[in-house]
């Protein structure tokens, strides 16, 4: 069980996918498909075996999104900032972190916990490399 789904799951999921993109493409059904979804994961999910298995989906485009997640109650008290504080930087391990960028200390401080959407990602850096989880929005908890 890889970031909250099992392989049996996600090769569902992919049957349904394929067999949609052969028999409907039409412009009509392409409009009609709900907004993309988001997987929930847990802070401990973003490692790099987890973004080897989301890789092993792509290639990525048009009709084949690349996919969200979703980090639910993250704890805005534990993020680390840039320097600057303008962009969250967040080590969650040695070889993985969480970047916000535009997301800055101030505006976090108005919240306890946030909800962050996004995608992951590899960063090389001095021949280290890192996983990340990008977010792309970040709201309050409910």
């Amino acid at each position: 069980r890889i970031i909250g789904i099992t392989s049996a799951q996600v090769e569902e999921s992919r049957v349904i996918v394929l067999a949609t993109k052969h028999t409907c493409n039409s412009h009509a059904y392409q409009k009609a498909m709900p907004e993309k979804e988001v997987i929930e994961i847990n802070i401990n999910d973003v490692t790099m075996e987890s973004y080897r298995l989301i890789e092993s989906f792509s290639p990525f485009g048009e009709e084949w999104k690349s996919p969200l997640f979703v980090l639910k109650r993250v704890k805005v008290e534990a993020l680390m900032y840039s320097r600057s504080q303008e962009h969250i930087i967040s080590s969650i391990s040695q070889n993985a972190r969480i970047m916000g960028f535009g997301f800055s200390k101030e505006m976090m401080s108005e919240f306890h916990y946030v909800d962050m959407t996004g995608s992951f990602r590899i960063n090389e850096f001095k021949g280290k490399k890192f996983v990340e989880f990008v977010a792309s929005s970040i709201k309050e908890s409910s």
